[in-house]
């Protein structure tokens, strides 16, 4: 991910994404449409015909010990491509849950 819109994060913020799928190479954008510090965050991102509005809020846990994350994601698609959304939706799932425990990884 590369930011492309100047100054800080914040609400408007844009950023260019490159993923891999397989062997596949899927770029998109994203957009800030939220934006807490230490609170919670959201933006849209879009593949293609493929839009994700993604939204997590972080908050501390167990007295300050951990942090809770909480992540939501809506799925949407343009044209037919539509019609396999709910066949995609637990590789979405799966996809995240693996980034996740990556993340937390990092954190440990």
């Amino acid at each position: 991910m590369n930011q492309t819109s100047p100054g800080t994060v914040g609400v408007g913020t844009k950023a260019n994404i490159v993923r891999r799928q397989g062997n596949r190479r899927v770029e998109g954008t994203a957009t800030v449409t939220e934006y807490q510090p230490d609170q919670s965050a959201a933006w849209d991102v879009q593949f293609g015909p493929f839009l994700l509005r993604q939204r997590v809020e972080v908050a501390p846990d167990q007295g300050g010990a951990a942090t809770r994350l909480r992540l939501s994601i809506e799925t949407r698609a343009k044209g037919l491509v539509r019609l396999m959304v709910p066949l995609l939706r637990s590789r979405f799932r799966k996809t995240m849950e693996q980034s996740l425990t990556r993340i937390a990884s990092f954190l440990e």
